[in-house]
């Protein structure tokens, strides 16, 4: 599982840091009727590469503070984030 803190309307999609014990993850979409949660499963889901309908939601539809299951290793979703930091 993963913490996330969504940051909606964005200018650009990507990995913004830490927020407390969460990655802060940028979308460019807005906070209405779904479309930031929309665009975080298309931009984890490319970034990831897995398939989008894998990623299952734990908590936080309704919030900028989201917990999500990834079907992939932790080891790897930490050294994907680290690279994307780097860039």
């Amino acid at each position: 599982m993963v913490s996330i803190r969504l940051q909606p309307n964005a200018r650009r999609s990507g990995v913004k840091g830490f927020w407390q014990q969460s990655i802060r993850i940028a979308v460019g979409a807005p906070p209405i009727e779904g479309r930031a949660n929309t665009a975080l499963l298309s931009w984890l889901s490319t970034q990831l590469d897995v398939p989008k309908n894998e990623i299952r939601w734990v908590r936080g539809q309704h919030s900028r503070d989201k917990r999500l299951w990834l079907p992939i290793s932790q080891r790897v979703f930490i050294e994907r984030i680290r690279s994307l930091l780097g860039s």
